[in-house]
């Protein structure tokens, strides 16, 4: 026999008993019971144990958030990081997640994640300051947050308008030097898959790329630069139709390893060796791939350190309520692997 299905009352939401329960119950004041929650000494001691008697009679449980927000300091850092595609793939929005909530641990302070997904709706209200993962297609919620005076630092771009500090990292000379490596182990033919180019990290890695190259008067076929967007499936596309060409590229430089990893194996799919045929660079050094077919050459960017430097200039920001503005632009470094060699054509000589 069948159960009879509870009727709209049954289904009701239960109700938690509130601050202004607990202070109607034991017959004193919302203040009061703020005061023994926050473990005031004012409180004469009968309405404390008449307040703690009550909290445990209704089974109230205070909101501590709301408690800090009543306090003025929620000890709290808002992340802000741009939504885009293969976000919660990303080495780079894993890695600065993780620096910054060890960060924070240290600190004893709490952290709020906000991804922005074309909407603005990250309330500052409710932190001490904010640090923003680079800032792609959320300029507005970027100007709105300065313009509240909330101390906030940028990190992954060199921001111009309106004046805040920064830490972003050298990317145009990072593509300089993967593209450079290529030109001194002999090859001419290089082609390069680029990140979003809304960014301005994929920007200006394209640009060291472009600069590498006209150092030395190598010119190559416009359709050599492809658009990519940092995933694994725009790399395989960009290098799919690199290889249906008459004319092929004999290294690739990626704007992010994970796009690298991906062209190796599209490569390795299709018989065409790596590097012996194909040389292939990323940027990142994405511990990931220090294991598989072959470790990937790239350009280590140090997220890590980019991280610290920013969090210590929100702290100094916070604590001393100033607005001092700090800009810094860390260094990339090249670190060599199995995915690069000299090209075909002077191997065989």
């Amino acid at each position: 026999m069948l159960s009879s299905l509870p009727d709209n009352k049954s289904l009701k939401k239960k109700k938690y008993p509130t601050i202004k329960d607990v202070a109607e119950a034991a017959g004193v004041s919302i203040a009061t019971v703020s005061r023994v929650l926050n473990n005031s000494l004012s409180v004469k001691e009968k309405n404390k144990l008449k307040v703690l008697q009550t909290i445990r009679k209704l089974g109230y449980k205070p909101n501590i958030f709301a408690q800090k927000l009543a306090g003025g300091k929620l000890e709290a850092i808002g992340l802000i990081i741009p939504g885009y595609e293969g976000i919660f793939y990303s080495y780079y929005a894993q890695e600065i997640i993780r620096e910054v909530g060890l960060y924070l641990e240290i600190l004893k302070k709490d952290l709020f994640l906000h991804i922005f997904w074309e909407k603005d709706n990250f309330n500052s209200d409710y932190v001490e300051g904010v640090v923003f993962a680079d800032i792609i297609r959320n300029e507005i919620q970027f100007q709105r947050v300065v313009q509240e005076g909330v101390p906030c630092v940028v990190i992954n771009k060199k921001v111009k308008e309106p004046p805040v500090s920064f830490v972003a990292i050298d990317n145009e000379q990072g593509g300089f030097e993967a593209t450079k490596y290529l030109i001194e182990l002999g090859h001419k033919k290089i082609a390069h898959i680029t990140g979003d180019l809304h960014t301005q990290c994929a920007q200006e890695r394209l640009a060291g790329f472009r600069r590498a190259l006209k150092e030395v008067d190598i010119t190559v076929p416009d359709y050599f630069i492809q658009e990519g967007n940092f995933s694994r499936v725009q790399a395989r596309k960009a290098i799919d139709f690199l290889f249906q060409q008459k004319l092929r590229p004999t290294a690739v430089f990626c704007a992010s390893d994970d796009m690298a990893y991906e062209v190796v194996l599209y490569l390795l799919e299709k018989k065409i060796r790596v590097p012996e045929e194909v040389s292939v660079v990323g940027f990142d050094n994405n511990p990931q791939y220090l294991y598989g077919p072959l470790t990937l050459t790239t350009i280590e960017q140090p997220l890590a350190e980019m991280v610290k430097k920013a969090l210590k200039i929100l702290e100094e920001n916070i604590n001393s309520k100033s607005n001092l503005i700090i800009t810094k632009v860390l260094p990339t470094r090249l670190i060599i692997g199995d995915s690069t060699s000299y090209p075909p054509s002077s191997r065989n000589h």
